[in-house]
């Protein structure tokens, strides 16, 4: 209601059980081809998604994009590990054969400031209409105060974090060491496409294999994710988890640090499906993943056991990776970003451009 002004809008009110008889209403009322989604899992979308493929409507799903800044998901019928991108080899290079892009790319600035805006935008038009809309429930783990309690926390304690940080990567830095990429409890991608049922879960599954295989040489440095809140301090948590596996001098803790020179430097990457894992693999940092990504190919991602990527990594093939870039840039990614109106105008139009090519690129779910 903020951002749309309500023209040409329809607002749902009801429960989610009523959502689908709704929507499939809508759809039919206004003779519905197509239906364009901002992610695939929650739980309307997911309705939508089921109602849609019913009456043959096609679904297109927009999300942050795997190879960031430059790029957009923007996929048919779903996105990251629901993709419909092959995950092998010559699949890929038949796709790239048809299909490989030779438009330039232009550079998308990362505007933290702008998300940080349009973040207390969104909770402030969330609180506002809530006697609108009763019956809605946020997707989200926490509450909007305690996210603004923990953000205004961690604001005060910046310097000190930062101290810390550096600190902690100039002494993995002196020696051999894995990084291991947090990602936000809550997460589609956590929810969705892993056997975890949260972050502490995968530390966890990390931390026993790192002990029990890890050459004792070898550290590993744990890296917050830069959108946690950080509500319930990660710090003290992995410390007492590094602890309880015998590998507390081993495991270091950041909140931040800029990651081009962690990758740079890192013997390798552990993560459950971060899309910190393709720029790792484009500076040539083997990657592990624990859950379920569209870029764990084999052939781009290590496919040995988690206690074999801790001994040896293996090297990373930098034409495969290329290869699979270039097929998720001709069926996959839209040049063009979310937080700057440049890039929105740039992304609207790869976007249309992508959708009137959608049929003739042949990409579906159902394959």
């Amino acid at each position: 209601m903020w951002d749309w002004r309500g023209q040409s809008a329809a607002a749902f009110r009801g429960n989610v059980d009523a959502f689908p008889h709704w929507f499939e209403a809508y759809l039919a009322r206004h003779h519905v081809t197509d239906i364009l989604l901002f992610g695939d899992n929650r739980p309307l979308h997911r309705h939508a998604i089921h109602v849609a493929k019913q009456h043959e409507v096609a679904v297109f799903v927009v999300e942050e994009g795997l190879l960031r800044p430059n790029f957009v998901s923007l996929e048919r019928g779903g996105t990251n590990y629901a993709s419909p991108l092959p995950r092998d080899l010559d699949r890929l290079r038949q796709i790239v054969a048809h299909h490989d892009p030779d438009e330039p790319v232009t550079a998308i600035a990362s505007e933290v400031k702008r998300r940080v805006v349009e973040a207390v935008r969104y909770y402030i038009a969330q609180t506002l209409t809530k006697p609108l809309f009763l019956n809605y429930r946020s997707h989200r783990q926490n509450a909007p105060l305690r996210e603004a309690i923990a953000w205004v926390r961690r604001r005060i304690n910046r310097r000190a974090e930062d101290a810390a940080s550096a600190a902690a990567v100039a002494d993995v830095r002196a020696g051999r060491f894995f990084l291991f990429p947090m990602q936000l409890d809550g997460d589609h991608q956590i929810d969705a496409h892993s056997d975890f049922p949260d972050m502490a879960s995968a530390l966890d599954c990390a931390f026993a294999s790192f002990s029990a295989f890890a050459p004792e040489e070898v550290m590993l440095l744990v890296k917050m994710h830069p959108f946690d809140p950080d509500i319930d301090g990660w710090r003290a948590c992995v410390a007492k988890k590094a602890a309880r596996f015998g590998i507390g001098p081993r495991v270091r803790f950041i909140e931040r640090f800029d990651l081009g020179i962690l990758l740079e430097s890192a013997a390798g990457v552990v993560t459950i499906n971060s899309t910190v894992g393709p720029l790792a693999l484009e500076k040539g940092c083997p990657v592990f993943c624990l859950g379920r990504a569209v870029y764990d190919i084999p052939g781009i991602t290590a496919q040995c056991s988690l206690g074999d990527f801790w001994m040896a990594p293996p090297v990373v093939h930098a034409a495969n990776f290329d290869l699979m870039c270039r097929a998720m840039r001709a069926t996959a990614l839209v040049n063009g970003g979310f937080h700057d109106d440049e890039a929105l105008r740039l992304l609207v139009d790869s976007a249309v451009r992508r959708l009137a090519i959608s049929d003739r690129l042949g990409l579906h779910v159902d394959g």
